[in-house]
């Protein structure tokens, strides 16, 4: 099955805004081609996660693992065991 690219994104079907979207404000291109999230964004990311700034930019890092974020949704009442 052949997967079209959604006009606009960066994913086949995703609703995430690409950079070419009109979005520059949300995502812009560093000089090493790695994309940089405003303060903005990573916030709102932040919240949907239930996770503060820097503890999205630790999961991120890989400085807390899938399992310590699971752990930490369950003690928090965000998810049942």
């Amino acid at each position: 099955m052949k997967r079209s690219r959604s006009e606009g994104t960066d994913r086949p079907d995703s609703e995430i805004p690409a950079k070419s979207a009109g979005n520059s404000c949300q995502a812009c291109q560093s000089p090493t081609g790695q994309r940089k999230l405003d303060d903005r964004l990573l916030r709102l990311m932040a919240r949907e996660l239930h996770l503060s700034r820097v503890d999205l930019l630790r999961f991120v890092e890989c400085e807390m693992s899938y399992e310590d974020y699971l752990r930490r949704m369950i003690d928090e009442g965000h998810l049942r065991a």
